[in-house]
């Protein structure tokens, strides 16, 4: 009986770790998704303000597949946006300087 409620602690312990260092994994990622999200959208208001409009497009460098990503909606313009599930997305709105919770 003494075994069980040894065996029983311990998995509650590995469950709570673990837990908690796949709770701060997901907050790094998406930390570092709106690090590069920002990243972008000074990227692409530095080249409205040399060239005087918006880029059509803008490659950036995504090995996972989570973005973030640019989009011209129109000619003044854009979104930047980047995956956080699987049919999920953070958009920023250029006009409305805004973010929003996006499912597609």
């Amino acid at each position: 009986m003494r075994i069980v409620k040894i065996v029983i602690a311990v998995t509650f312990v590995l469950g709570v770790v673990l837990y908690g260092v796949y709770s701060w994994l997901v907050a790094k990622e998406e930390a570092d998704l709106q690090e590069g999200a920002r990243s972008l959208i000074t990227t692409v208001e530095e080249f409205r303000a040399r060239q005087g409009r918006l880029p059509s497009c803008i490659l950036t460098q995504d090995s996972e597949g989570s973005g973030p990503y640019y989009h011209r909606v129109d000619s003044s313009t854009y979104e930047v946006y980047y995956a956080v599930g699987f049919d999920e997305s953070y958009t920023y709105n250029s006009k409305t300087k805004r973010w929003s919770y996006t499912t597609r």
